[in-house]
């Protein structure tokens, strides 16, 4: 009888470890390339807020941000960031109740090193295109709920954004 109770009361933890732990898994830092090598970020608007985010995010990865790309061995350039908005649904006084926002990013990334061999076909191949969509409620009578809904669906958007741009550029940086 005692071998039992013992016998359940240590089993029934242990089997709660294991489930919780399988749905678990480590991942490997992502900041690891990038800290070793030095990457130079230019844009048409190095003070707005999708710029700020990602450089926010590059330092949280000990990124190696240099000043000039003699210091660099990667420059990442972002040329175009274009917003658009759409209704999706409508209410019934015909007005958008759901609106969607699409942002996408035009960016190239290039490996500075070997720059002197480019060719213009090769410019053109270092073209890079990300997209993210998300949609907001609309209320036409609230105009600054309205507002708010879209600082918060345009920041989570370019929060998306700024995570696959990372995964990319990390995968590029490393092959």
């Amino acid at each position: 009888m005692q071998i039992k109770k013992y016998l359940r009361y240590t089993l029934i933890p242990v089997l709660t470890a294991v489930i919780v732990g399988c749905g678990y898994q480590l991942r490997g830092t992502t900041g690891g390339t990038l800290a070793s090598t030095g990457l130079f970020l230019s844009s048409s608007s190095p003070y707005g807020e999708f710029e700020k985010q990602l450089t926010r995010r590059l330092k949280l990865q000990n990124a190696n941000l240099t000043e000039d790309t003699s210091k660099a061995e990667w420059h990442l350039e972002i040329i175009e960031l274009v917003e658009s908005e759409q209704g999706v649904s409508r209410d019934q006084t015909g007005r958008a109740n759901e609106t969607e926002l699409t942002v996408k990013l035009l960016y190239k990334l290039t490996q500075l090193s070997n720059s002197s061999q480019l060719s213009p076909e090769s410019e053109v191949q270092n073209l890079f295109e990300l997209a993210y969509s998300t949609s907001y409620k609309s209320d036409y009578l609230n105009p600054i709920g309205n507002r708010n809904q879209l600082i918060q669906a345009r920041s989570w958007a370019y929060e998306q954004l700024v995570t696959q741009l990372l995964r990319r550029v990390n995968a590029k940086v490393k092959s």
